[in-house]
């Protein structure tokens, strides 16, 4: 059964409430500034995890088939997109649309405009960059609350490499 696409695109925020404190295990659309209004304090579990309570936490997870790295910003997504070329792969950028002209006339599958566009295209893009290609480009975001959110779930899904 399909539906369509969903309204935000990545899963729900997991929180942790048999602690004193309310840990987001994992995050999602709800955010931790989110959260502080109704929970009044909230925490974001930095440790090594070696008992996963929630899935998604402790490895790669939703990952394409073919390589796939994050790339810390656009200009290093189009050299290694060069680079991977001269050695005979495939590659697309995976990036919103604000880098269209920059990237040019390489591959690339746009994750749309904004973080909300990024965050409800992002896996839609994956499943479709490694039916087409062999090696897969994203763009890395940095910041809070949704960004960290829909990062948390790129990272797992490149297994935490970066060019």
């Amino acid at each position: 059964m399909d539906d369509g696409p969903c309204g935000v695109g990545i899963e729900s925020t997991v929180l942790d409430l048999t602690c004193d404190t309310p840990t987001i295990l994992r995050p999602g659309a709800i955010t931790a500034d989110m959260l502080l209004d109704i929970v009044g304090q909230v925490s974001q579990n930095g440790k090594v995890i070696k008992i996963a309570k929630a899935p998604g936490m402790k490895y790669t997870h939703y990952a394409p088939i073919v390589e796939t790295v994050m790339a810390e910003n656009i200009d290093h997504a189009i050299s290694q997109y060069d680079k991977k070329t001269a050695e005979g792969k495939n590659p697309v950028i995976v990036a919103r649309d604000i880098y269209r002209d920059k990237v040019k006339d390489r591959a690339q599958i746009s994750l749309g405009i904004t973080i909300e566009d990024y965050t409800r295209n992002v896996y839609s893009a994956l499943h479709t960059a490694e039916k087409e290609y062999d090696y897969i480009i994203i763009e890395h975001l940095d910041g809070t609350g949704l960004e960290a959110s829909v990062m948390n779930r790129v990272e797992k899904a490149a297994g935490g490499k970066s060019v």
